[in-house]
């Protein structure tokens, strides 16, 4: 059990299955809170003869996207007389161009 108040907000760089989306996500149907949460995954692959890859996941980012989704689905569906709300953003990062052109510049730079 982690603790915080009802308003902070959780950042986590390494969110693996998203475990602590959905904790946050049930803590905050439990007592009413209004916790959020930042979880930041690579788009690591994930082995090809995984039951996840057979389901269709490809990145353990993917994964993490879905278990969210469903979390929050289930959280909402438990508690329909509630206000309960789950509000998802999901963003991707793109590779930068300015990286590219960076090594580049160190790569002449070095020759």
């Amino acid at each position: 059990m982690f603790t915080a108040t009802k308003n902070n907000i959780i950042l986590n760089f390494f969110s693996g299955s998203a475990t602590t989306a959905h904790a946050i996500m049930g803590h905050n149907a439990e007592d009413g809170g209004n916790r959020q949460f930042i979880m930041v995954q690579i788009p690591e692959k994930v082995d090809e003869k995984s039951e996840a890859y057979k389901a269709g996941f490809r990145t353990i980012a993917e994964i993490d996207r879905e278990r969210i989704i469903r979390a929050a689905e289930k959280i909402i569906s438990n508690l329909p007389m509630t206000n309960v709300q789950c509000p998802i953003r999901i963003l991707a990062f793109a590779t930068s161009k300015s990286i590219a052109l960076i090594s580049k510049i160190q790569k002449t730079s070095a020759e």
